[in-house]
């Protein structure tokens, strides 16, 4: 059975058929990143989108999941002050130099990507990390959203760039009407800011060997 691993082995054996060389790197930037998003002073940002009054008018509107969220993000300011912003910024900063030190250009002095001039080293990872059900979300919907944000909700706080390539289906176990389901899969290679072009270029190349 062709399971969501197998498929993303098969994804790291193409790029490697190209050229690219698989490398370990150290995931506890990212890890550390990824709970800053919903779990940080940075969560106040998302009120700088509404003008003042506006949540407190419009909140009998909101899906209930959503009306928590900001309900109890509005109520942080009481609990945080200037100083655990400012902690944040700093433990942002260092997870960002951290992972740009990885995530980076080498040799573009000598030419481009596309001439075979220059290296960049991509993070590629699932997409979705699995496939939840319908009831699986109605039951915790923000536990099943920070699952499904593994490897994604790092990116807003570490500013990497990305670019999905769809990578076929993959089976799963249940069996209806006499055949096995199948769930679509594709990977997210991720580069460090401001590589959007680089990314790009070597995107392109991916999509045609993914």
């Amino acid at each position: 059975m062709l399971t969501l691993r197998k498929i993303l082995h098969q994804v790291v054996k193409a790029v490697e058929k190209v050229g690219g060389k698989s490398v370990d790197m150290d995931c506890k930037p990212c890890e550390a990143a990824n709970e800053m998003l919903n779990d940080s002073t940075f969560v106040l940002e998302r009120l700088t989108m509404f003008p003042g009054g506006w949540l407190e008018k419009n909140k009998q509107f909101w899906h209930p999941v959503a009306r928590q969220g900001f309900e109890s993000t509005i109520a942080r300011p009481s609990t945080c002050t200037a100083v655990d912003i400012s902690k944040d910024l700093h433990k942002q900063v260092v997870y960002k130099r951290t992972v740009e030190s990885i995530m980076r250009i080498v040799g573009a002095e000598r030419g481009s990507i596309s001439e075979g001039a220059a290296e960049i080293t991509l993070m590629i990872v699932p997409t979705p990390p699995f496939h939840p059900t319908i009831e699986e979300v109605e039951k915790d919907l923000v536990t099943i959203n920070s699952r499904l944000g593994a490897f994604a909700h790092c990116a807003n706080v570490l500013d990497l760039v990305g670019v999905v390539l769809p990578c076929g289906i993959y089976e799963v176990g249940e069996v209806v009407d006499g055949r096995r389901g199948a769930l679509p899969f594709g990977v997210t290679s991720r580069a460090g800011a401001g590589l959007d072009a680089e990314l790009l270029t070597v995107g392109s190349g991916l999509e045609e060997v993914s």
